[in-house]
């Protein structure tokens, strides 16, 4: 109880706050390892499945586009409750990647990967919703922030198990570290209660059948957003899986781009608190064009900056990386009523799953003609002008997130 009263002083949320913190805090370091898993891992897991590194992108664009399925999963958050669904999601999640763990193919490997990805999305569009419904309005995207913070050590925890992939697990050890921990998400998710405002608005018949009902006003923020998750995904994605090889096969680092990505863990958490803190002072629109002009920035130092700036543009990445996941999961959860506000924020964010998946094939196909700089670098671009999409759309910091529909 002590070491939690430290914590609430330097991150000053109520007990009640801190009961709904607690039990999901691990959610955005499972998102974060996941991610790193089919991009610092690529190389590694591609030559322990027997395949190319370009065979092993084209199964990770599928693996990515599998989070699409995590929709119509996430839409029974709103018929059935955040609560039960989080203990659903963590038991798929286990098996899902229990059987990645002994896949003998390529093949096997995407489809239990696929299974993966669906609970790991839908882990974390339910969590981020019930945080933000539970948290103060002027703390939320700072409540979002503690439940990634911890993501920053997802990357760097892949670099370090890559050390041992000469061992007799191989590639499969980066799979068993996240079965090692499921025990500890169990203990954490004990208690974990329902949130208030589902339980308001089943409590005033709000909650609505299967297929959600939209309101039309909603649908162009939808859409801009869904535009901007488009371009970030796409930039994201593919940002990190070419700078693995550009370091691996055209700078010759190993130990070096390992020390890269373990020093890259206190800019992601930097960049969540920032993102988070930033956004619930100034607001979400100001907070989202900010993390994308960083996107878009570190790509251009990454493959345009040299050898020597490598290291500066992959940690102003993950600085950005970080510092979007608190801003769009307040910006989206203060958009959309309660009954909607879990299908709507995971289908706006669906569209990051696609972008990375674009970004793989499309930088895939394209770069034996064009040149992966020269692709990276239009990738960067697009990223920081998609920031015109927020020019129109409302400011929400604040919002009251228990009432009905907003005008």
């Amino acid at each position: 109880m002590g070491r939690w009263s430290q914590v609430s002083r330097l991150v000053p949320f109520s007990p009640r706050e801190w009961r709904i913190l607690r039990p999901l805090m691990l959610v955005g370091y499972f998102e974060s390892y996941s991610g790193a898993l089919i991009t610092v891992g690529a190389a590694t897991i591609a030559a322990g499945l027997g395949v190319s590194t370009s065979a092993f992108a084209i199964g990770a664009a599928i693996v990515q586009l599998a989070g699409l399925g995590a929709i119509p999963v996430v839409r029974l958050a709103d018929e059935l409750g955040r609560r039960r669904l989080l203990l659903v999601s963590m038991a798929g999640f286990t098996i899902a990647t229990a059987l990645t763990a002994i896949s003998w193919s390529l093949a096997a490997f995407v489809a239990f990967s696929c299974v993966m990805r669906v609970f790991l999305e839908t882990e974390d569009t339910v969590a981020t919703t019930a945080i933000a419904e539970e948290v103060r309005d002027d703390r939320r995207g700072n409540a979002l922030a503690v439940l990634g913070a911890i993501a920053g050590l997802g990357s760097g925890s892949v670099a370090i198990l890559l050390l041992f992939e000469n061992s007799e697990l191989g590639w499969r050890i980066l799979y068993v570290w996240p079965l090692a921990l499921m025990p500890l998400v169990a203990y954490l998710r004990r208690h974990l209660a329902e949130t208030a405002a589902f339980e308001r608005a089943r409590l005033a018949h709000r909650i609505t059948g299967f297929w959600p009902t939209v309101d039309g006003r909603f649908r162009p923020w939808i859409w801009r957003l869904s535009v901007i998750q488009l371009m970030y995904g796409a930039t994201q994605t593919a940002a990190l899986l070419y700078a693995s090889d550009l370091a691996r096969n055209v700078y010759h680092w190993s130990g070096r781009y390992t020390l890269v990505i373990v020093a890259s863990a206190p800019f992601g958490t930097v960049g969540l608190l920032f993102g988070g803190r930033i956004s619930d002072r100034i607001g979400r629109r100001p907070g989202t064009a900010l993390a994308l002009a960083g996107m878009g920035a570190s790509v251009l130092v990454i493959f345009g900056g040299g050898e020597a700036l490598f290291a500066v543009g992959f940690w102003l990445a993950v600085l950005a990386q970080g510092a979007q996941w608190p801003v769009i999961g307040a910006y989206v959860a203060e958009l959309f009523p309660t009954e909607v506000r879990p299908t709507m924020h995971s289908f706006v964010l669906s569209f990051q799953t696609v972008g990375g998946a674009l970004g793989l094939l499309v930088v895939g196909v394209l770069a034996p003609v064009v040149g992966v700089t020269e692709m990276m670098v239009g990738l960067g671009v697009a990223c920081a002008c998609s920031m015109l999409c927020l020019l129109g759309m409302p400011e929400t910091r604040g919002a009251d997130l228990a009432g009905p529909a907003r005008a």
